[in-house]
């Protein structure tokens, strides 16, 4: 969609140095992490089921759901796209050779293949989130075979997650890695001495999925899972923020019973005085633009024609 913006691909950001990629759910939150300038994103498995059903990812996506967000997503945003497609094809790897074929078609950077089970052992830790028991071996490989031979020829990348104890996943991607997957993930993973175990397996290209916070500081430093090899670490802020953003202007405008704040709000200093947020979008970038060609019709009108008889 996007003429005045060059479109990369994950490989070609991941080739400029170590990537902080937050998660998203729909445009206006991709738009957002392009704005503060962030080189990718992930559209999260818990963001979609959230923007789709308003509960967390319990397995209730569909294919037809993911595969649609894709495609809105990626036709929309310069930056690369990596899709959580969490396990909601399924154990037959023709499924999962059918529906990562259709992300890759979408346009999808990477694709996130699990061991999670949604039908196993769904534990409920707290309000918000459920941990799933793995799958076997047999059917996690399975679906990473069914996964590379889905993407092969293209630019999306497989990676491979396991959400196994730290021993057991370590083995799991290890694996997963000899079957093509590109990146490498272990959900538990939390700590330094976790990152460095890791490492001393698998010492190619990984992602971390989230630094844990302890006492208000971060558990592990960016810094030092980059040196480990993690050169994706993932960020999962948007649908908090998305929330907060929501109450805090809906709780101002019925207190004030107008929507003079909302007009007003200058984003912080982001707007220029008297400039309207729409600006912050990026449909007047390329569709009002191309709209006004569409409707230039000075050369095809300038044509004569002599009829002949």
């Amino acid at each position: 969609m996007y003429k005045d913006f060059e479109k990369k691909t994950l490989r070609q950001v991941l080739s400029e140095g170590p990537v902080t990629a937050p998660t998203v759910f729909e445009c206006i939150s991709a738009r957002t992490v392009e704005l503060c300038g962030y080189p990718a994103m992930v559209l999260s498995g818990s963001g979609m089921s959230y923007c789709m059903n308003g509960v967390p990812d319990i397995g209730l996506l569909n294919d037809e759901e993911v595969v649609y967000l894709t495609t809105r997503l990626t036709n929309y945003t310069p930056l690369p796209v990596i899709v959580d497609a969490g396990a909601f094809y399924g154990d037959d790897p023709s499924r999962v050779y059918l529906d990562c074929y259709r992300l890759v078609k979408a346009g999808a950077d990477a694709i996130v293949i699990t061991d999670a089970s949604l039908s196993d052992g769904k534990d409920r830790t707290y309000d918000s989130s459920f941990v799933h028991s793995p799958v076997s071996e047999e059917v996690f490989f399975a679906r990473i075979k069914a996964a590379v031979k889905a993407s092969e020829g293209s630019k999306c990348l497989v990676i491979a997650i396991s959400t196994a104890a730290i021993d057991e996943a370590i083995s799991r991607i290890v694996k997963a890695r000899e079957l093509g997957a590109a990146i490498t993930c272990v959900e538990k993973a939390r700590t330094k001495a976790d990152a460095e175990k890791i490492n001393a397996s698998d010492a190619g290209c990984k992602m971390w999925a989230g630094i844990a916070v302890a006492d208000g500081k971060c558990v592990v430093e960016p810094e030092e899972l980059h040196n480990l090899g993690f050169s994706i670490i993932v960020e999962d802020y948007a649908i908090k923020a998305a929330m907060f953003g929501m109450l805090y202007y809906g709780k101002k405008t019925l207190e004030d019973g107008n929507t003079v704040f909302h007009d007003t709000h200058t984003y912080d200093g982001i707007l220029k005085p008297g400039e309207d947020y729409h600006v912050l979008f990026s449909f007047w970038k390329t569709w009002l633009p191309m709209e006004d060609e569409f409707n230039d019709l000075s050369d095809v009108m300038a044509i004569k024609h002599e009829i002949k008889e």
